[in-house]
């Protein structure tokens, strides 16, 4: 059964796959940003999977968030990935706007770093480590 620990546990290992393959190969993240960003159906897709699977998340949770506070963290996590993919559905030409100019920047290891962290955190919360009743 998938629960709200489980949900944050695939979350968690998701984003720490991505960011250590990002912060282990920088170079290879602007060449990917901008073969994405020159696709229409790359820009639509990803603010589609995001908006489909924020929904997902939300919804399935929503019912027992006032039983657990797991719960209530992931649909939290599950409504911001749901604005994520709307502002990317509505947003296209603002959203490619930032992606552009943060891919030039050395912010990026930054955000990237953040993610690791987040990713962490989401291992460490669904595994139990950090415990959340």
């Amino acid at each position: 059964m998938l629960d709200a620990s489980t949900v944050l546990l695939i979350y968690g290992i998701i984003l720490l796959v991505m960011s250590t393959k990002y912060l282990s190969e920088p170079k290879e993240v602007t060449p990917l940003v901008k073969e994405m960003l020159s696709s229409h159906f790359s820009v639509l897709i990803a603010g589609f999977l995001a908006l489909v699977f924020g929904l997902i998340t939300m919804f399935a949770f929503m019912p027992a968030m006032h039983s657990s506070n797991m719960a209530l963290i992931t649909t939290i996590i599950g409504g911001f990935l749901s604005l994520v993919g709307v502002f990317r559905l509505w947003f296209t030409d603002t959203w490619c706007s930032i992606v552009k100019k943060y891919s030039k920047s050395h912010y990026l290891s930054l955000i990237i770093g953040i993610y690791f962290l987040i990713g962490l955190l989401f291992i460490m919360m669904g595994s139990g480590i950090i415990p959340i009743k």
